[in-house]
């Protein structure tokens, strides 16, 4: 990706002023070395901090002009360069502190500095004022564009990255502008989102079928997941009700209502639904529900197939935006809108007169934190022949700044302060115990049961209502897409079988003994580390030792182990219950072995409790904790990894640790 450049810098253009008395003993311009000064420069800005801590760690900062006074002259390899990064620091935190959101600010053209969330805002931001026709407005557009055009910057880094495209357009579902977005796209650009968006969140093909396969729902191939612990999982959450025509519509313009006067291709249609209901109901949006919905969407109620791209009036076309979830649960967060807490912008100053060593970067230059942006060089007025913005007279365009005070609420950036952060350790578990897939494996459904239920469900089975009176619980709540008055539990698709497997079992190598309990329906066989390794059905006309040593000789660490009768303990209500409890058992056991952590002592807090910031953006989650209290066991385990990309989620999650 051409922006950004990460944890860094892009400085567009440097000039480097030397006063009088600097270069003594030297005649002009000439006797200063140019390869010495930048040399210099470059130590001198080394110690640069880049990253303002007003901002959030996946923020973006464009500054127009800095200008910083240093030492007389460059600072040479024998002079200490501290003070001058010092300087510049505080120029880079003086400019952040009184940047503007041009997402959410109408004026922001006029201010020294912008800022954006986080790159899916920038995208988004560039898509609006494309469709507006203001990119000229903007001071920092030309630095993001490079030498591409609207359409190509947006296709190559945005339209062709799934996890990218999603939260754009949900960000701009927010201010009605989503459905003009995908008119304007060309078939080519819909096919390829639609490519994007189906590999990076896992999700079942929703291109147009054939009218024969829809008059038989019921003959599509509903395959099982084969899970690492050889459980069989669903392939969707949908039953025989989803796949009724008037419900799944149903379902589909309330999870969509965008859909309701789309007036677009079908194709660009089934992008923007899949788009914004991955985002808002992720596991629906992953099964073959949606699937069934879209196809009935485009044959039973087919809307008007009409290609209006190019018409300046379709470009402006502004839509309602849908309202919240009942119980949504992030009126209970605290949201921070940086840009409320900042004194207005001001005009930049005129150029001040230099006469002694300086730093001054012009209107082109770019600065960010973590996150940094990244442009090139261009002339100012060599904007491209092809969709090159034009400015638009007063009245062509609602103001692109009028919201509902609902779509605000979405838009700002949500931060929570916890005293469970290492609960977030336990995605990189279910990364490593195969139950979702990570970014290398972006086609992998995994389990059908979002990630932040499986974190809020451990964190209340660890511990209870402490959790849930923490701010945590809302928050997790909010990202899987529920009400924090609804159980985690409550989402989990069943499944008949609870199974381990050779892999599963390999940290403890083979048990030569292993205790068996029978009750009128269920088998269990239990492992000495005191956690189940299989929970099925009796087996009818078959006794119960000669079953569990079938069960166990399926797998072969197990064969040689002995068996023996004894209660084994099993968690009452679903089966849904029955299997999360065992899931507990084994997780605990692993963390014990993977952290040397004994019997005695209280692993829930070891892992979890670390207090930690956690940011929610559209595209990312930051979890910002303390250095000195991560225990030197979950580093050496590997706990403190970035999960990164996770499908399931539909974020990339980062851990910062200060």
């Amino acid at each position: 990706m051409s922006l950004p450049v990460r944890h860094g810098a892009l400085l567009q253009r440097v000039r480097l002023a030397i006063g009088a008395g600097a270069g003594a003993g030297l005649t002009g311009r000439a006797a200063i070395d140019p390869l010495r000064a930048r040399q210099g420069l470059e130590r001198a800005l080394a110690g640069v901090d880049w990253s303002p801590s007003s901002l959030g760690p996946s923020a973006l900062l464009f500054v127009r002009r800095l200008t910083v006074q240093g030492r007389r002259g460059p600072p040479r390899g024998d002079e200490p360069s501290g003070e001058f990064a010092r300087q510049v620091s505080s120029a880079v935190s003086a400019q952040a502190a009184k940047a503007q959101r041009p997402w959410l600010r109408s004026d922001a053209a006029a201010a020294p500095a912008v800022c954006f969330a986080d790159e899916a805002e920038l995208s988004a931001c560039l898509w609006r004022d494309w469709l507006h026709r203001t990119l000229d407005a903007g001071w920092w557009w030309h630095s993001v564009l490079g030498r591409q055009t609207p359409r190509q910057w947006l296709k190559a880094e945005v339209i062709d990255h799934g996890d990218r495209l999603v939260p754009t357009l949900s960000l701009l579902a927010a201010r009605g502008l989503a459905t003009a977005a995908v008119t304007r796209m060309d078939a080519a650009e819909v096919a390829a989102g639609l490519r994007a968006l189906m590999a990076s969140h896992a999700m079942p093909g929703i291109e147009a079928r054939s009218n024969e396969a829809l008059r038989r729902p019921g003959d599509q191939e509903r395959g099982e997941l084969q899970s690492p612990s050889g459980h069989a999982t669903p392939s969707g959450l949908s039953d025989s009700r989803d796949r009724a025509t008037p419900l799944t519509l149903r379902r589909l313009l309330q999870v969509v209502p965008e859909l309701q006067r789309f007036t677009g291709d079908s194709m660009a249609g089934r992008l923007l639904a899949g788009a914004l209901a991955v985002q808002r109901e992720p596991a629906w949006a992953r099964s073959s529900a949606l699937l069934h919905a879209l196809d009935h969407w485009a044959h039973t109620d087919a809307p008007p197939v009409t290609d209006r791209r190019g018409d300046p009036e379709a470009d402006a076309e502004v839509h309602t935006t849908p309202p919240p979830r009942a119980g949504d649960g992030r009126s209970a967060l605290r949201s921070v809108d940086s840009s409320d807490k900042r004194p207005s912008a001001v005009p930049p100053s005129p150029e001040a007169e230099r006469t002694t060593s300086g730093l001054a970067m012009n209107e082109s230059s770019t600065l960010t934190g973590h996150g940094a942006e990244r442009g090139l060089a261009r002339d100012p007025n060599a904007l491209p022949d092809d969709d090159a913005p034009q400015r638009r007279s007063a009245g062509t365009l609602p103001d692109a700044q009028d919201t509902t005070p609902n779509a605000v609420a979405e838009l700002l950036p949500t931060v929570c302060l916890t005293h469970y952060g290492g609960l977030f350790y336990l995605l990189n578990a279910a990364l490593a115990l195969r139950l979702y897939g990570d970014f290398t494996m972006p086609r992998d459904p995994g389990l059908r049961w979002s990630p932040w239920n499986l974190l809020a469900w451990t964190g209340q089975a660890w511990f209870g209502e402490a959790f849930t009176a923490d701010p945590l619980w809302p928050l997790l709540a909010d990202l899987a897409g529920r009400s924090p008055a609804e159980a985690p539990s409550r989402f989990f698709a069943e499944v008949p079988d609870w199974r381990l497997t050779d892999s599963d079992l390999a940290p403890w190598g083979a048990p030569t003994t292993l205790t068996f309990h029978a009750t009128s329906r269920r088998l269990r066989v239990a492992h000495p580390m005191g956690f189940v390794i299989t929970d099925v059905r009796r087996r009818t006309g078959m006794a119960p030792a000669a079953q569990a040593r079938a069960l166990c000789d399926a797998v072969p660490l197990l064969r040689r182990a002995v068996l023996r009768r004894a209660v084994i303990a099993s968690a009452n209500g679903t089966a849904a219950h029955r299997w999360l409890s065992h899931w507990r058992r084994y997780l605990e056991a692993r963390l014990r072995a993977a952290l040397g952590v004994r019997p005695t002592e209280d692993l829930a807090a070891c892992v979890c409790r670390h207090r930690a910031e956690v940011s929610v953006g559209m595209a990312r989650v930051d979890v910002v904790l303390s250095l000195a209290d991560l225990p030197l066991s979950i580093r050496i385990a590997g706990l403190d990894r970035d999960p990164g990309w996770i499908p399931a989620t539909g974020r990339s999650v980062m851990f910062h640790f200060e």
